[in-house]
């Protein structure tokens, strides 16, 4: 089998074919190692994009330092400088776009989705009731008995921002993710929560989604977040780096 890197490589090069892309996204999404070795190579790609760019800036700086000579030509020099200026201006946005990885809002969703819903807490001392049932699924892996559950529970109890955000979650996981859009819009506009992560939610969903469209909502919904000082700003402002 081919080794994880390679493997995550080919992927962000656009080597794969619909199919090995669908695997590639669920893997993420069912494999937590994985999923980490993805943002692993992620974050060591912009690290060497940082990296290098300041190597070519020193690179330029040094060669624009004058050097002594015996009957300096202004005009020479001035053209010396400029041509190793363009010289090194290619060589830095040609590194910046080759190691740039190529990641759509689709494959960062799904990158968050897999590494930051994993669980569900469980109080010890709560008294076991339809939530508790339900957490105790999602944590056992058992997503779509999850979804199902919560989507009573929000039947019963549709202003619930706690139910509405787990079965938001629950949705996202079995890759329903116009149920998860729904009920992350709900949760969005309840009035007066102190933390709401229901629009972030919403935005990264329906950049999971990428139907026509979405990218353009999803980003519009996290730059509200960010204008607005939601929860998520943070996490929102790292995805538009990125979009």
């Amino acid at each position: 089998m081919m080794p994880s890197i390679e493997y995550i490589d080919s992927y962000f090069n656009g080597d794969f074919g619909p199919e090995e892309k669908k695997v590639f996204d669920d893997r993420i999404m069912d494999d937590r190692v994985f999923a980490e070795e993805v943002a692993f190579y992620l974050g060591t790609l912009e690290a060497a994009r940082a990296e290098l760019v300041i190597e070519k800036k020193n690179r330029f700086l040094e060669l624009y330092q004058p050097q002594p000579e015996a009957k300096i030509n202004p005009g020479r020099n001035l053209w010396r400088y400029a041509a190793a200026a363009a010289i090194i201006i290619v060589a830095v946005v040609g590194a910046y776009n080759f190691l740039k990885p190529t990641t759509s809002g689709q494959q960062l969703a799904t990158t968050y989705i897999s590494t930051h819903f994993t669980g569900m807490s469980v109080q010890m001392d709560d008294k076991v009731n339809a939530v508790q049932e339900a957490k105790a699924l999602f944590n056992d892996g058992k997503y779509q008995q999850a979804h199902q559950k919560f989507d009573q529970l929000v039947q019963a109890n549709p202003s619930d921002e706690a139910v509405l955000q787990l079965a938001g979650i629950s949705a996202l996981k079995t890759g329903d993710l116009d149920a998860a859009a729904t009920y992350f819009s709900r949760l969005q506009v309840i009035p007066g929560l102190h933390v709401n992560y229901g629009k972030f939610y919403h935005g990264i969903t329906i950049l999971k989604r990428n139907r026509p469209g979405d990218l353009a909502a999803g980003k519009k919904l996290l730059q509200e977040v960010i204008e607005e000082g939601l929860a998520g700003k943070e996490e929102a402002t790292e995805f538009l780096k990125h979009l």
